[in-house]
């Protein structure tokens, strides 16, 4: 299964989230749900990314599925997840 670390920033946002935002998967910063253009599969109780390739190719535990989640622009590029986010088809959360 290929999957990485979700990275950690050392400063975490901590202020409120407007109604129709999600927060970042990894600063949590809020991230417009209905317009977010990267999302991340969290899985292994929020350790880890699934890479978008793995998906529907193996059985990843339910209780440790997080589901998909945005990544703003910034940690993407800060990150390095060009490679490990897709663009999602609906409109919020899954």
């Amino acid at each position: 299964m290929k999957t990485r670390d979700v990275p950690h920033t050392e400063t975490l946002f901590d202020g409120d989230e407007p109604e129709d935002t999600l927060p970042c998967a990894v600063c949590r910063r809020p991230v417009k749900s209905a317009t977010a253009k990267h999302w991340i599969r969290i899985i292994n109780g929020g350790g880890e990314i699934l890479h978008p390739s793995e998906f529907g190719k193996v059985e990843v535990d339910p209780m440790g599925d997080l589901g998909e989640w945005p990544v703003g622009p910034d940690c993407r590029r800060k990150f390095e997840l060009q490679g490990w986010t897709f663009k999602a088809d609906h409109d919020g959360w899954k």
